[in-house]
């Protein structure tokens, strides 16, 4: 890449010999475990085994290189042809079966079976679903690399969302360790493309079953709106809670879509905006909703189940030491609330999954987010109603 990097320093050949230095590290190292005892006790068999497996050595210190050099996401655009549309596409035959479907861009759909036809058929009826194209004579092409060689991957459906987005689907019926490679570069992908901010936003879901394909459709069109507030002075303290929150939620299936607006007095973000994750899309929000507001309530007994990954307990504790650094924080997420308050000099954090209704009670009433002792009374006595839990 370094023809494409003019500000790096040093040649081609320089960068090859530090990647060969760090491969012959790395094979001479104890990183490398082989379980075999009739490989691991001969160093020539083990050698030889190191090297009919030298594409997964090198896919894995190439995706490490990526991880610790990457800085930026850029696309890079054919030469030749930057921006293609389906009304480029040329005319041509088929003997395979096909079918008329109201909201694509091409006048037939190719069916190679009858999975397709029905995930083409979902994605036609889906009320969600503007228009849409299946990847064929379009070449829309992701490069990924595998095992030191690098391939192209065709995604099967380009969808446009009615919210105006896009929506990139691969259908599978089994998953693998190539499979899961190339998600991982077509989610590079759409970073890359987002951030260029020229062509709308991009992202990208799976569907293993044709079942699940109305739910992922349906995901990929909702948003939910989100606020912060800190009762702090101090913005580098109000500044960690909202890191925290946004590694909180994105470890239980959520991203932002929207940063929000920071402001002060003391510091709240307002309007932030979130999304369902690509690869949480199948699932149904509710079940998102409800593990976030399990986690925290066995944090806050300093409980660790086995129904809480220990991964995600890590970000939860992360969130709910970021709160202690506060009297009263808040936290609202849709139709999730979590409050911490100092009532008496007794710190609590407070818990609420509403319901629609109580979510819009709320939203009329002016301030109330960033007033979280007020917001517990509320949806404690509830107005009369029965009391949240």
């Amino acid at each position: 890449n370094s023809e494409k990097k003019p500000d790096w320093k040093g040649s081609k050949e320089t960068f090859l010999i530090q990647l060969i230095n760090i491969i012959e590290k790395f094979i001479y190292s104890n990183k490398i475990v082989i379980k075999n005892p009739l490989f691991n006790q001969d160093e020539a068999r083990k050698r030889i085994l190191i090297m009919l497996n030298m594409n997964k050595v090198i896919q894995h210190i190439w995706n490490e290189i990526r991880a610790v050099n990457t800085e930026a996401l850029t696309p890079i655009f054919d030469k030749e042809n930057p921006i293609r549309s389906t009304s480029d596409i040329r005319t041509w035959w088929t003997s395979k079966p096909n079918e008329a479907f109201d909201k694509t861009h091409i006048n037939f759909v190719v069916v190679d079976s009858k999975w397709e036809y029905l995930e083409a058929k979902t994605i036609n009826e889906s009320n969600v679903v503007k228009s849409f194209v299946k990847n064929d004579h379009l070449n829309f092409v992701v490069f990924y690399n595998y095992q030191g060689v690098v391939r192209r991957f065709f995604p099967d459906f380009l969808i446009k969302l009615t919210t105006g987005e896009n929506l990139i689907v691969e259908t599978k019926g089994q998953d693998n360790e190539q499979n899961k490679t190339k998600r991982a570069y077509l989610d590079e992908w759409c970073r890359a493309i987002n951030q260029h901010g020229g062509f709308g936003k991009w992202s990208w879901a799976v569907s293993f079953d044709p079942n699940d394909l109305d739910q992922i459709l349906q995901n990929s069109a909702l948003s939910f709106s989100g606020h912060i507030f800190a009762d702090t002075d101090d913005f580098s303290k109000a500044e960690k809670l909202f890191e925290t929150t946004k590694a909180l939620f994105e470890t239980f299936g959520f991203e932002i879509s929207d940063e929000g607006k920071i402001k002060q007095g003391s510091w709240f973000k307002e309007k932030v905006v979130y999304k369902i994750r690509n690869v949480f899309r199948s699932k149904e929000a509710k079940e998102l909703f409800d593990k976030t507001k399990r986690a925290i309530e066995l944090a806050t007994l300093d409980k660790v189940q086995s129904e809480v990954n220990r991964n995600n307990m890590g970000a939860v504790a992360d969130f709910v030491n970021a709160t202690k650094e506060f009297a009263n924080a808040s936290v609202i997420m849709d139709t999730l609330v979590i409050l911490k308050v100092t009532i008496n000099g007794e710190p609590q954090l407070k818990v609420f999954k509403l319901t629609t209704e109580q979510l819009i009670e709320i939203n009329r009433i002016p301030g109330i987010q960033n007033n979280p002792i007020e917001l517990l009374n509320l949806l404690s006595n509830n107005g009369g109603q029965k009391k949240l839990n």
